[in-house]
């Protein structure tokens, strides 16, 4: 069988350059296409990791900065130091040695408060008034009872007391 010879045609051949340069324009144009598209791709990634780097770093940061939050937390929650107020030092007339051996005869009634969960303290604080009120303190011949007026419990636990004189 023998096949015409149709690339002889004028027609024909202005058919078959038509197609050979439309595929050659539209490779062209797919190549730019792809380009454009995937050039587009890989800015967006690169955008997209940048992002998720920074996003890391914050998640980090912010983890970093909860545990040391956390950890302040459970510090302040802990019993850390004792205040003694006295309310009535200027009218008893107290010199200051007296004053600070009563300040630490009251401490030490209430030192085991010391290292103990806030929470703890709070839920006791009448048997914390207690401990402090059904004591008599001996200075220098003289005798002391203390009456609780405010007692704070907080990681500072503040205590103001007023003294009276027993002879």
């Amino acid at each position: 069988m023998h096949f015409p010879h149709l690339f002889k045609k004028e027609s024909w051949q202005r058919f078959l350059a038509g197609c050979f340069v439309g595929a050659i324009l539209s490779f062209i144009i797919f190549l730019y296409m792809h380009g454009r598209l995937y050039e587009q791709w890989a800015t967006d990634n690169l955008k997209l990791q940048e992002q998720i780097s920074n996003l890391e770093l914050k998640i980090k940061s912010l983890s970093q900065q909860k545990s040391e939050l956390d950890e302040q937390a459970q510090e302040q929650m802990i019993v850390q130091e004792i205040e003694i107020i006295l309310v009535n030092q200027e009218t008893l007339k107290l010199d200051r040695l007296l004053e600070h051996q009563t300040k630490q005869y009251i401490k030490e009634q209430i030192s085991d408060v010391l290292g103990k969960k806030v929470s703890t303290i709070a839920s006791n604080g009448n048997l914390l008034k207690a401990a402090i009120q059904n004591k008599q303190y001996t200075i220098d011949d003289m005798k002391f009872t203390v009456s609780v007026k405010m007692l704070t419990i907080a990681p500072v636990v503040r205590v103001e007391v007023e003294l009276e004189l027993k002879n």
